[in-house]
């Protein structure tokens, strides 16, 4: 949070909200979920 505040201070931010199916891949555990759940099998 203080980052962001630091960073934008003088310029608008923005966001958008969605109600699909998301993982945060930048999360180690959720990225091994999203791993797994992705597969392709061959």
């Amino acid at each position: 949070k203080d980052y962001l505040e630091a960073k934008f201070t003088q310029r608008s931010m923005y966001g958008q909200v969605q109600d699909q199916y998301f993982i945060d891949i930048g999360i180690p555990e959720d990225y091994e979920r999203a791993s797994r759940e992705l597969a392709i099998e061959k």
